[in-house]
């Protein structure tokens, strides 16, 4: 080999090095954005979700209550919905909101007459003996 040849062997390894530089480099720039991509999804889902609004029958479906039972849980306030259009709605936020407290004990206390009084602070209902 002589020193031309040398030499154009030596750019193109230096050609070679600076291209893998440059795809290293390009890889930790799209890993980095495809991760901005995945949190800014994950936000607008989470939106979506909170904003949703269900009518009576897709709120039984979600619930798996029949409409009958989801109807009179909002009229008793158990679920909070809203009227539009004529039609019972609610918020994914607020069925969600039911289920969590749907299991929960009342709050119990003896009376000075001896009786128990339960009260379940977030669903309004009052419990006597």
């Amino acid at each position: 080999m002589n020193q031309d040849q040398i030499k154009a062997v030596e750019a193109i390894r230096d050609m070679m090095i600076s291209v893998v530089e440059k795809l290293g480099a390009l890889e930790k720039a799209i890993e980095a954005s495809q991760q901005q991509i995945d949190a800014v999804t994950k936000e607008k889902v989470k939106a979506l979700e909170v904003s949703m609004v269900y009518t009576i029958p897709e709120a039984s479906k979600y619930l798996g209550m029949s409409e009958r039972t989801v109807r009179r849980r909002v009229i008793e306030g158990r679920i909070q919905g809203f009227i539009e259009t004529g039609r019972w709605k609610m918020t994914k936020e607020a069925l969600d909101e039911f289920v969590a407290n749907r299991y929960r004990m009342p709050e119990l206390r003896e009376n000075e007459d001896g009786t128990i009084e339960g009260i379940m602070l977030r669903e309004g209902v009052k419990i006597t003996s």
